[in-house]
C-alpha cells in the first residue's frame, strides 16, 4: 500500500513580511556552530481538508554528532496514523535533506516545499506507541510519499539574539503561518 500525498497549501502574498530583525535567508540553515550539541531544526504541522487528513514533519541537524533526527506522522481519516522516526547520518549543515526527508526554501519567507519518501509505521491504533517497542514489533512498515508545498498566509516572526542577551538557545527562532 503505497500512500500518496501530494498538495498545495496557498496563501495570500499580501502577508508575506517580517517582523522582528531576522532576514529572508534566515529561512535557510545556518553556519554550523562550535557547540558539541548544535541543533538547526525546522517543523511543519499541516492539514488537507479534502483528504481530511494531518501530519507534521521535522528535521534538526545536529552534525557535530554526525546525524540528523527526523520525524513524519500522518494522521488519516479512520484513525490510525503513519509514523516514521530515524536519526540518519550527516556531516554538515548545509541543508535539511536525510532519511529520505526534505525541506526545500524554493522562495524565502513565502514558499517551502517538504517531500518525505520512504516507509512509515501504519499503526490502527495510534496509543500503541504508548509501548513503542511493541508497537514496532505488531504494526506494518508501509510506503509513504508525502509533497507538500507551503506558502505563506502570514508575516514570519523572528528575532535574532545579540551576544550575552540570553538568547543563545535560540538563535533566529521563527513562526510563519503557512
Amino acid at each position: 500500500m503505497v500512500v500518496p500525498w501530494k498538495t498545495t497549501q496557498s496563501g495570500a502574498h499580501n502577508m508575506v513580511r517580517i517582523i522582528g530583525n531576522i532576514k529572508p535567508e534566515d529561512d535557510y540553515t545556518h553556519e554550523l556552530g562550535p557547540e558539541e550539541n548544535f541543533n538547526e531544526s525546522v517543523y511543519f504541522n499541516f492539514f488537507d481538508r479534502e483528504q481530511n487528513r494531518g501530519g507534521f514533519v521535522r528535521i534538526g541537524n545536529r552534525a557535530n554528532e554526525g546525524y540528523a533526527e527526523m520525524t513524519v506522522i500522518v494522521w488519516n481519516p479512520d484513525g490510525s496514523a503513519l509514523f516514521y522516526y530515524d536519526k540518519p547520518s550527516i556531516s554538515d549543515n548545509e541543508s535539511w535533506n536525510a532519511g529520505g526527508l526534505s525541506i526545500d526554501v524554493e522562495v524565502p519567507i513565502e514558499r517551502i516545499r517538504t517531500t518525505y519518501q520512504g516507509e512509515a509505521l501504519l499503526m490502527t491504533n495510534p496509543r500503541d506507541m504508548k509501548d513503542p517497542g511493541s508497537a514496532f514489533k505488531n504494526n506494518p512498515m508501509k510506503p509513504l510519499m508525502i509533497d507538500l508545498t507551503h506558502t505563506a498566509v502570514g508575516p514570519m516572526y523572528g528575532h535574532v539574539g545579540e551576544p550575552g542577551d540570553g538568547n543563545e538557545f535560540a538563535r533566529s527562532h521563527t513562526e510563519q503561518h503557512m
